[in-house]
């Protein structure tokens, strides 16, 4: 298959974080059997993430991705849970939705968008964890966040009453390795809005978006 992405990146970092800015990814997959590829589809995967700063360390951020995949062979998104790698072209890390199970539901269109509200709750922590050494503990963070998604079929009637929605709150342990390498530990309760299941932890590194 062929496939071609269409970038801009105007993101502004903090040393492991995004704080400001926003980006925008135009990805296109064509799978033809002339290319040696089994199957006949297009897939087209259009992706936002913004950020808007309050402070330094208090940001507003959003994460909009909508896909579609199209032709004789297309295929079904999966969606649900909270995604942490990259599997086959149909299930990525953009379709994250917490509180619901890994693969919950599917639709050869998507369209997902998760809000967080990211701000401090101890500054300087600077404590290495006994007896790793190697973890060193910097900061903690909050976040509340809100999540929904869409998923249908074909030419189907968007489904404006058959959302997949979610919100929570959750705590990111800024870290470093070996007092050199960043990695923030993530850890998400999200409860369904509809159903009355109970809420689900879910745990990653660095931020979902």
């Amino acid at each position: 298959g062929i496939q071609v992405s269409l970038v801009e990146d105007k993101t502004v970092w903090n040393t492991d974080e995004p704080i400001a800015g926003m980006s925008n990814v135009l990805t296109g997959v064509r799978s033809e059997r002339w290319l040696g590829a089994t199957n006949r589809y297009t897939n087209l995967v259009f992706e936002n993430k913004s950020y808007v700063p309050f402070t330094r360390e208090i940001v507003f951020a959003s994460h909009l991705v909508g896909a579609t995949s199209l032709d004789t062979d297309r295929g079904h998104y999966i969606a649900g849970g909270d995604v942490l790698f990259l599997g086959s072209p149909f299930m990525q890390d953009e379709f994250s939705i917490r509180g619901y199970g890994l693969g919950e539901f599917n639709g050869e269109n998507v369209l997902v968008y998760n809000a967080e509200f990211r701000f401090p709750i101890i500054r300087g922590i600077n404590f290495a964890l006994w007896p790793y050494n190697w973890l060193y503990i910097n900061r903690l963070k909050g976040a509340i966040f809100d999540d929904i998604g869409f998923f249908w079929d074909g030419r189907q009637k968007f489904p404006w009453n058959n959302n997949k929605n979610s919100i929570g709150f959750g705590f990111r342990l800024h870290t470093f390795l070996l007092e050199s390498a960043p990695v923030i530990l993530r850890f998400d309760i999200a409860k369904r809005t509809d159903s009355p299941a109970g809420a689900v932890l879910h745990f990653g590194l660095t931020h979902m978006f």
